[in-house]
Parts: structure tokens; C-alpha cells; sequence
């Protein structure tokens, strides 16, 4: 076997090496690489080569680095088993503020991380074809250590178009308050008005969030269940009942769905959206 740069020996000594000293000046995006595969094969940067990542740094290499292509990179670390590992070395060696001047590379950080990485895991077998990718679930843990206002600027970085960006700017919030609001949640109703306004990823991301709180069984339920109820009848229900088609059979059904979601039986959610549609009656002709 030909050897000319001593990768075996690297690799028996566990260490990662660059090929030449301009490597990171030349492709900031290979420290992003490193820390994918360091994190994935337990390696650790050769000492040379981490100078001549610092040195890199200290020269704004980094600077230069297009979002779009930072982006690509993030994402596949997101998609890492490992990825806890990535980002503590990332934040080992420095380079979180070129996502962000003001990245929270804190120890809550890496936990809601976890958290996130270990709901994804979970939540999958449960949703199904529905489930977001992990790193679609992790871009929220990243969301959440940039400050708010700033992400607009950011989200040029992000895969997925429109409504993955707009995730990006707004989700972690979204999913912040559910889970907040959740601890007074009395009715399976209740919890099921605030859920059923996340998408998947935001779901799972309160998952994450909730992990180890008495109300995170809110979101187990809506999972495994409550998404999946819906009324004991439809709107040919209601239209043999004698009501008239309209706008208002939304509203009714969405009053039946509700009891549903509590357990009533037939009788119970007609006579919820019965009521709905006799008000939307006496309204429109007052």
C-alpha cells in the first residue's frame, strides 16, 4: 500500500490531518467537515492542524464563508448521529461565532440539542412517513442559540425553501410557548389547540423541550393518538340534521373534534356543533 502522507499512522493514533497549511484558508468549510467526521469516527484534530485552523481564523478566512455553503455543511452535521459531539468540538475549536457573532454556545445549548436529537429518535416510528428529518428538527436547536432578530439575516443558510426558513425564524418560539402553555392544559382539548398549530419538526422540537416535565405526556398523547381523532360524523351529517351547507361547518366540526378529543360520544359532539351552527343562525339573521 503507497502512503505518501502517513494516514494510517493518523488513524492509528486517532488523529485528523489537513493535506497542506492553506487548507482552511483555502475551503473554510473543510473545519466544518472535520468536525463531522472527528465526531463520527471518535478522532481528534492533529495538533499542526489545529493551529492552522486557529491561524485561519485569526486571518477572517472565515468571514468569506458564503451562508449558503455553511448551511450545506450545518446541515449534514445535523444529520449526524453524533452531532452533540460535532458541535462540542465546534465550540471547542472556536468557530460557532461564524454562524453567529453571538451564537449561545452554552451547556443548555448542547442539552436542547440532545433533547431534540433523542425526540427525532423517538417520534419516528410514531409519525411515521409524516416525520421531519432529524436535521429539520435541529435547525430549530440552532434557531434557538441565535437572537431572534438577527435570523432573517441568517436564513439563507437554511435547505428546504420558504417554509423551512421561516421555521428557522420563527419556530423555536412557537414551540417554546406550546410547551409553557401545556403546563395548564386540564382537558385533552385543551393540549390539542395548542399542538396541532406546530408542524412536524416544531413538534418534535417541543418534545425535545419537554423532556423530563409532567406535561411533555400532553405531547405523547397528541402523537400517538390525538392527532388522529376526528369527529364521529361529517358535514352529510350535518346537512341531514337540516342545516345548510356553509362556511359555519368548519366551525361546527371543529367544536365536535373538540369533544372528541375529550372522549365524548356521538350525541355529545353533534350537540356541540348543533350549537355552533344555530348561533351562526340567529347571528346572521339578527
Amino acid at each position: 500500500m503507497h502512503d505518501p502522507y502517513g494516514g494510517l499512522a493518523d488513524l492509528k493514533a486517532g488523529f485528523l490531518r489537513v493535506l497542506h497549511g492553506l487548507s482552511f484558508h483555502d475551503d473554510p468549510t473543510r473545519a466544518f467537515r472535520a468536525a463531522r467526521f472527528a465526531a463520527r469516527l471518535d478522532l481528534r484534530l492533529a495538533p499542526e492542524t489545529l493551529g492552522l485552523m486557529a491561524a485561519a481564523r485569526r486571518a477572517g478566512s472565515f468571514d468569506a464563508l458564503g451562508r449558503e455553503r455553511l448551511g450545506g455543511e450545518l446541515d449534514r452535521i445535523l444529520a449526524e448521529p453524533a452531532v452533540v459531539q460535532a458541535f462540542r468540538l465546534l465550540r471547542e475549536w472556536r468557530l460557532l461565532p461564524v454562524i453567529h457573532k453571538r451564537f449561545d454556545a452554552t451547556r443548555g445549548f448542547l442539552e436542547r440539542l440532545q433533547d431534540a436529537r433523542s425526540a427525532a429518535a423517538r417520534a419516528g416510528g410514531v409519525l411515521g412517513d409524516e416525520a421531519p428529518s432529524q436535521a429539520e428538527v435541529l435547525w430549530l436547536a440552532v434557531a434557538s442559540a441565535i437572537p431572534r432578530p438577527d435570523r432573517a439575516t441568517l436564513d439563507r443558510m437554511i435547505p428546504g425553501g420558504h417554509k423551512a426558513r421561516r421555521r428557522f425564524r420563527e419556530g423555536a418560539e412557537k414551540a417554546k410557548r406550546a410547551v409553557s402553555a401545556l403546563a395548564k392544559a386540564k382537558r385533552p382539548s385543551d393540549a390539542a389547540k395548542l399542538l396541532e398549530r406546530l408542524d412536524p419538526a416544531e413538534l418534535v422540537y417541543a418534545l425535545g423541550l419537554a423532556e423530563g416535565r409532567g406535561h411533555g405526556r400532553w405531547i405523547d398523547w397528541w402523537l400517538q393518538e390525538g392527532r388522529a381523532i376526528e369527529p364521529a360524523f361529517g358535514g352529510d351529517e350535518l346537512l341531514a340534521q337540516g342545516f345548510r351547507q356553509g362556511p359555519a361547518f368548519g366551525r361546527a366540526l371543529d367544536a365536535a373534534r373538540r369533544k372528541a378529543w375529550d372522549g365524548a360520544d356521538w350525541e355529545a359532539q353533534i350537540a356541540a356543533a348543533r350549537a355552533v351552527l344555530v348561533k351562526v343562525g340567529r347571528d346572521q339573521a339578527g
